[in-house]
């Protein structure tokens, strides 16, 4: 049997340190208008992906803390 020729590939990521990415990501949020669009009571479903990401469960749940905090409902 003949298998294709591979070849090993090797990739790097700048990974620049955000000390404190909690407030980092609150401005985030508002430059992307969250607080504007997150009304009381609507239903807001979180999705996300971890492949590479410092401090995730933290990241995550500021997200989900700042929609609780607009009174959105999650799903």
């Amino acid at each position: 049997m003949m298998f294709p020729r591979m070849i090993e590939v090797r990739q790097s990521f700048q990974a620049p340190r955000i000390e404190d990415y909690v407030s980092a990501i609150r401005d985030e949020l508002r430059k992307k208008g969250l607080y504007n669009k997150v009304k009381a009571g609507m239903s807001i479903a979180i999705t996300a992906g971890s492949r590479g990401i410092a401090h995730y469960p933290e990241i995550l749940a500021t997200v989900v803390e700042e929609v609780k905090r607009l009174e959105g409902n999650l799903s």
